[in-house]
């Protein structure tokens, strides 16, 4: 079992000494609020050289073994690490996430080890949902020039190792957010792979990056990915695609999220062609609430008042923003061309 008193303790330390602590027991969270809050109260750093001496070296040893060598007790645990969007194992008191930890502190003193040595940390335990690989992707995304960090990637999206590929992908996708100067370049190494690769996780992440790449037009070589059998994929295609006669299909699709996607992506693109209209009648009493959601919002802004008005009661009973933005869009749209 994990100690959590102890653990619960811990975050009470500060300076040097939590600093040390969350670098030996790879508690990422701590390390970032300590070094975030030295900065922003303008303090002097804790002592970042020590602090990354003793966590890498857990790189070099078996970190179950040596965390049960220095006490910690029960089986290897996964658990929710931060917002509750990644998890990490911890074996007893000590977390199994060093490499993030070391890349971290590295980033916060300048220092900028090999692109290969980062790879190397996020394949150690393979798993793209971990802190160790978020941290190599954007410690690689952050780094300047980004088009040496592209065509580092992008040499390596049609490896024929999996992971290998997964992690090129992921970093061509963070790249892709910032609208980078060279957007065409990129476009064209990431358009072969779309139709080439293999893996539903890495097709997804270039999906994305082709995207963002050749936003606002340009998707059409997306068409033939509204069919892939994965649903991620089918459900990403459905928010980005620009073609109304394949939006209308996958509005249609048996899976809710990509019948949602596609019927929001169809509201924002089309100014209420017949196609358009009548996905929305299909799904005004969809199973799923979501789907319905949408409907009755392209119904709506078309003047159907009954729509409207269930459109609202949703929006006043379900939690989040979704129901609510589309009531309240719709209520805009409508005072300025029906004078309501």
């Amino acid at each position: 079992m994990i100690n959590w008193d102890d653990w619960a303790s811990a975050r009470e330390m500060t300076g040097s000494e939590g600093v040390l602590w969350a670098a030996e027991h790879a508690d990422l969270e701590m390390l970032q609020d300590l070094l975030d809050t030295a900065e922003d109260e303008d303090q002097p750093l804790p002592s970042l050289p020590e602090a990354l001496e003793a966590a890498r070296g857990w790189l070099t040893v078996d970190e179950e073994a040596e965390a049960r060598r220095r006490g910690a007790a029960g089986a290897p645990e996964r658990v929710p690490h931060g917002d509750g969007s990644y998890q990490v194992v911890r074996v007893g008191v000590y977390g199994l996430a060093h490499r993030a930890v070391v890349t971290e502190l590295e980033r916060r003193l300048g220092v900028e080890p090999a692109a290969v040595e980062l790879l190397e940390r996020a394949l150690h335990y393979g798993d793209p949902a971990s802190v160790d690989w978020l941290a190599s992707v954007v410690a690689l995304g952050t780094r300047e020039p980004a088009i040496d960090q592209f065509r580092w990637a992008a040499a390596r999206i049609g490896d024929p190792r999996v992971l290998v590929r997964r992690f090129a992908a992921d970093l061509v996708e963070l790249l892709s957010y910032e609208r980078p100067p060279f957007q065409g370049e990129a476009a064209e190494a990431v358009r072969p792979r779309l139709a080439a690769e293999s893996d539903a996780g890495v097709l997804l992440s270039l999906v994305k990056a082709y995207a963002e790449y050749r936003q606002p037009q340009g998707l059409s070589v997306l068409i033939p990915l509204a069919r892939h059998a994965d649903p991620a994929v089918r459900v990403e295609v459905a928010w980005r695609l620009d073609d109304l006669a394949t939006l209308f299909e996958l509005a249609d699709d048996p899976v809710a999220r990509v019948r949602a996607n596609a019927l929001a992506n169809i509201l924002r693109t089309d100014r209420g062609s017949s196609g358009a209209l009548a996905a929305y009648a299909r799904h005004r009493d969809d199973r799923d609430e979501e789907v319905r959601v949408e409907a009755l919002a392209g119904l709506a802004r078309h003047g159907d008042d009954v729509a409207l008005e269930e459109l609202r009661a949703i929006a006043e009973r379900q939690p989040g923003w979704v129901a609510r933005s589309r009531y309240d869009g719709v209520v805009a749209e409508r005072s300025l061309h029906f004078g309501q």
